[in-house]
């Protein structure tokens, strides 16, 4: 059986602005299918594999006559447009259709209209159900939810993409899971709060079959909480900082962990070693009012600027990701959140506005407080709920396109992060040549894009990069890595803009903009506004 894997191509969308810099910087997409190339390993030998990526290639005539049978992995919202081109052409050339990915509790019934056979959640426990129900023909079928046990995973079959090097980087998963609760998060229902880990010779088996693909550059280590079972993660960081010294330094690394990690100096020390350089962690909040409310607990128990201190010691590059939009913010969160992102040194910010989730315990308080008002989880703008304090969704959408273009202001963005990567530790000698060499051609079009031919921010831009090859040199790639996430959100800035007047001068129906719960109000929101959707 021929089966033809497709990955849509991303949407241009409310925060996709990252791929005008990707195409002209980088000039490579983000990341493969890890879904595709990982449930590709647990086909049996007469399914016959062609995997295409749209985002680089397109399907050709000769693709459609060759296959039986089409796969397609796809993210809801940010791959929706592309998965229903591919849907309809699939349908148009008479295949069958089977689909799967990152999708919400709200769309697997209208997915069991569009397809054939549709998985939902985690594709290894339930793919010699699907095998067998394709080979007997039998269609409309649903699979899932159900949890992997992720020391039985195979190695992905990472040949089947063509030119590995097209990427800017490449993906591999040690764990699933996530021991905290934070209240807008899916990752604990949908994974569970306790961590399931591969063991240490099943990653080395998977980095060695990615360098034998042929690659050379960054992994992202994509966990939802690298450090959720720290006493795995550390058991492997060994195993793989020995891995790196045979092999000559490959790869180096990017995860994302919960901030608490910088009160684990072995693990900091092993992930240095291991060659971790970049982390990104879910600050959310410079206000601890916010923190103990959305229950980011993990949050409060040290001062977030001395961890951050401690994780650039270790030689540890830290992004993050900010949210507004929790309940009791004032008009001053703003300021506070711009004033607190300058003393944290960190360029690359995502800064978010909250929205209320599938599966997350937001949407179940919110549903039951009368106040979810928008039940698409995508909804553009965000903040998919009538808001408790202050500040109507007019003043939250407003008071966001002013953060992002505060905290992406050249003159605000190249004095942050100057000081905060001459004071990160240096790197091993090879190491870091290594991964200058790696990005040499990015370093050029940056220079280039930034340095020579922006309208503003030139002079910020030099006097940044001067200082920090004058003091500390081996940390340049840090510096690279913040002025590509400045020449994506500065720009990105200027679309949230427009998305906001667009929205606010015409909203949708459903939509509740200058309407507010009172901070002291408690139970049902007697709004006539308000149309909460099923929860998930």
């Amino acid at each position: 059986m021929n089966v033809l894997m497709l990955y849509p191509k991303f949407s241009a969308g409310w925060l996709r602005y990252g791929e005008e810099a990707r195409r002209k910087v980088v000039g490579r997409p983000g990341l493969p299918p890890l879904g595709l190339v990982t449930l590709a390993s647990y086909l049996p030998d007469d399914f016959r594999l062609r995997l295409i990526d749209r985002n680089l290639d397109e399907v050709r005539e000769a693709d459609w006559a060759w296959a039986d049978l089409v796969f397609v992995s796809w993210m809801f919202g940010i791959q929706e447009d592309d998965y229903a081109a591919c849907r309809d052409a699939a349908r148009r050339h008479g295949k069958g259709l089977a689909v799967g990915g990152a999708h919400r509790v709200d769309v697997p019934e209208r997915l069991e209209r569009e397809a054939d056979w549709v998985c939902i959640g985690e594709g290894e426990p339930v793919i010699d159900a699907m095998v067998a129900d394709i080979r007997a023909g039998r269609r409309g079928r649903r699979y899932g939810p159900e949890r992997f046990d992720l020391s039985r995973s195979r190695v992905p079959r990472f040949e089947l993409l063509r030119k590995p090097n097209r990427y800017a980087m490449h993906a591999l998963q040690f764990s699933r899971g996530c021991p905290f609760r934070c209240e807008f998060c899916d990752i604990p229902d949908n994974f569970g709060r306790v961590p399931r880990t591969k063991d240490p010779r099943q990653m080395l088996d998977e980095l060695s079959a990615l360098r034998a693909s042929g690659y050379l550059g960054m992994i992202f280590w994509v966990d939802d909480n690298f450090i959720g079972h720290p006493n795995a993660a550390r058991a492997m960081l060994g195993e793989v900082a020995s891995w790196n010294e045979r092999n000559g330094h490959p790869f180096f690394y990017y995860t994302q962990a919960t901030l608490n990690l910088a009160d684990h100096p072995d693990l900091l020390e092993a992930m240095s070693t291991g060659g971790f350089q970049f982390v990104f962690f879910g600050i959310e909040s410079a206000e601890a009012e916010q923190l103990a409310i959305t229950k980011k607990s993990q949050n409060l128990r040290r001062d977030p600027l001395e961890r951050l201190a401690r994780i650039r010691a270790a030689g540890i590059h830290p992004f993050a990701g900010f949210i507004v939009g929790f309940d009791g913010e004032t008009e001053g969160i703003f300021r506070a959140q711009r004033d607190f992102i300058q003393r944290t040194g960190i360029g690359h910010v995502t800064m978010s506005l909250l929205d209320a989730r599938p599966n997350t315990p937001l949407r179940r308080r919110l549903v039951s407080e009368g106040r979810l008002v928008d039940g698409h989880p995508t909804a553009v703008p965000p903040i998919n709920f009538i808001p408790k304090g202050e500040l109507t969704k007019r003043q939250l959408l407003e008071g966001y396109a002013w953060l992002m273009k505060e905290i992406y202001d050249p003159d605000n963005f190249f004095p942050r992060i100057t000081e905060a990567i001459c004071h990160t530790r240096r790197r091993p000698a090879l190491q870091a040549a290594l991964q200058r060499w790696y990005g040499i051609p990015i370093f050029l079009r940056l220079v280039l894009r930034l340095g020579l031919l922006a309208p503003t921010g030139k002079r910020a831009f030099w006097r940044a990069l001067v200082t920090i090859m004058r003091r500390n040199p081996v940390a340049v790639d840090n510096f690279v890595v913040d002025s590509i996430a400045y020449y994506d959100a500065h720009l990105g800035a200027q679309t949230i803009e427009e998305v906001v007047r667009e929205h606010l001068a015409s909203p949708r129906p459903t939509d509740v903009l200058d309407e507010v719960v009172p901070p002291g109000w408690v139970g049902a929101w007697p709004s006539a506004s308000s149309t909460a959707a099923s929860v998930g």
